[in-house]
């Protein structure tokens, strides 16, 4: 799913608009998570325009036919689209990130 002040939108349930308190709570949420990444991780993002809703990887469980399948985690993170997602190592796409 994505987000920014003015709605949400997900494979499932499509565009939905925000209420004014959800409108709200968004831009509390992007700017406390403006503030987190320039403090505790060096990263300056600037103003935040669009927020990735995804499920961090929690870990890699090798199958008995020997392959390898990714474990998400059961809570969504909010992350700025300027950070961006880089292909995993395996090259599948699937970086660190979005089991959504």
């Amino acid at each position: 799913m994505v987000s920014n002040s003015e709605r949400s939108i997900s494979r499932v349930k499509g565009a939905a608009a925000h209420t004014a308190d959800e409108a709200r709570d968004w831009q509390q949420q992007a700017g406390t998570l403006a503030r987190d990444l320039l403090i505790k991780e060096g990263i300056d993002v600037g103003t935040i325009d669009l927020l990735v809703h995804c499920r961090p990887v929690e870990g890699l469980i090798r199958q008995p036919d020997g392959s390898i399948e990714k474990r998400y985690a059961k809570k969504q993170c909010l992350y700025p689209l300027q950070v961006g997602f880089g292909a995993g190592v395996g090259g599948d796409g699937g970086g660190l990130c979005c089991g959504c």
